[in-house]
């Protein structure tokens, strides 16, 4: 391979990633994630974010602990950590029995605000 082609190839590789972490930015990109709501009509809603691992843990703390409460366009704005839900089921792992807890319900569907405020005390 000659240096003209495989630097026509590295340039060509470069420009294809960064065109994908563009475009991959997240559902807010594409303008809002959602989910099945469940109520009986299975209306769809608009998702706030996934979170998965250790966010689940600090989004609970802001959400639920005592004091000022934090408004949701600010807890939203600490959340940088937002992924789309093909990527947040890449941290589930298959069970035989099925159970609906914060970690279903934020990371492989999706939640808002209130239904983090549903798992505190």
């Amino acid at each position: 391979m000659d240096s003209f082609t495989r630097a026509s190839l590295i340039t060509f590789l470069i420009l294809l990633t960064l065109t994908s972490l563009v475009f991959s930015n997240g559902c807010m990109m594409r303008g809002g994630c959602f989910k099945t709501s469940e109520d009986a009509h299975r209306l769809i809603m608009q998702v706030d974010f996934y979170i998965c691992g250790n966010a689940i843990f600090d989004t609970f703390m802001d959400v639920c602990r005592p004091g000022p409460r934090r408004r949701k366009r600010d807890l939203r704005r600490k959340l940088g950590i937002v992924m789309d839900r093909k990527e947040s089921h890449k941290f589930l792992r298959r069970r035989k029995r099925r159970v609906y807890d914060i970690v279903e319900e934020c990371c492989m569907e999706g939640c808002i605000v209130e239904e983090v405020s549903e798992y505190c005390d």
